[in-house]
């Protein structure tokens, strides 16, 4: 199944991160001279109040958190998150739109209508995650009607600007032959190529190709090889548990020798892609 897309935290995060540089204490380095927390503060509503969306971005986040010498007030949120993204901040637009699809905290109001439009003018400003949120609202499960054609189309204009989701959202419809033709060799290619930037939920789904036989050259070293991946990257413990529960069932069906193989084969994959992939896991 595919995950949801944009992680408001992880959003968050990197206003957060792109803020407190210094670490300890938020406080900032500016030609050499230390900012305290009041300062830096200050300087980002000075520049977010003259039309700079990044810095009326970053102070919603602070409000919304509490940091950087501001208290913690939702309603200031509310306005510089809808005012950042008026100003055609992509993070801010993106952030807007997940948030109205969402409710996750009741910062805003359920709106799928308002959580469209955020996620086109987030697509707009040329932030390539704002395609898989738009396609995932027409797929299974999403806040719109079901138009499998409209997430064909998003996920392919995803997948060509390399947005990791998209590629796995479109390996899905490949190898459940929706509105395109049943392909898991492209699939497992899509996959592959989401789990290389990120997105190790794919491997789950690569080693299920191999184990059901959905490939002419299925392989249960390969199967193992995945499911080892998945067990040990993904963060979801629903999914983890279930790619460990498929490791040993595979397993079973294997000589000590093919076990250490694809053990052998999981764990240069880790070394390899790891940090890209903990970057990217939602």
């Amino acid at each position: 199944m595919v995950s949801a897309s944009h992680s408001v935290m992880g959003l968050l995060r990197v206003a957060f991160i792109g803020l407190c540089l210094a670490a300890a204490g938020c406080s900032h380095m500016t030609a050499g001279t230390e900012l305290t927390d009041e300062e830096s503060a200050y300087r980002q509503l000075v520049a977010a109040k003259a039309g700079d969306g990044e810095a009326a971005y970053n102070v919603a986040v602070f409000y919304y958190k509490g940091g950087l010498g501001l208290p913690k007030d939702w309603d200031q949120a509310r306005f510089w998150f809808a005012r950042a993204a008026e100003l055609g901040d992509a993070d801010a637009q993106c952030d807007l739109g997940s948030r109205y699809e969402r409710d996750a905290d009741d910062l805003f109001k359920h709106d799928v209508a308002l959580a469209k439009h955020w996620y086109e003018q987030c697509m707009f400003s040329g932030e390539a995650s704002a395609y898989y949120s738009l396609g995932r609202m027409h797929d299974d499960d999403g806040s719109l009607q079901l138009d499998t054609e409209k997430s064909k189309y998003y996920y392919m204009q995803g997948v060509e600007l390399q947005e990791p989701w998209s590629m796995l959202a479109l390996g899905v419809l490949y190898a459940k032959g929706r509105n395109l033709p049943q392909d898991y060799v492209k699939a497992v290619e899509l996959w592959e190529r989401a789990a290389q930037k990120g997105v190790v939920v794919a491997t789950y789904e690569i080693g299920l190709a191999h184990s059901e036989g959905k490939l002419a050259n299925a392989d249960n070293v390969e199967a193992l090889k995945w499911f080892s991946v998945a067990a040990e990257t993904i963060k979801s413990e629903k999914k983890k548990m279930l790619a460990g529960y498929d490791a040993q069932r595979v397993a079973r069906a294997l000589t000590d020798e093919q076990i250490t193989q694809a053990k052998a084969l999981a764990s240069q994959w880790i070394a390899q892609w790891v940090s890209k992939a903990r970057d990217a896991n939602r």
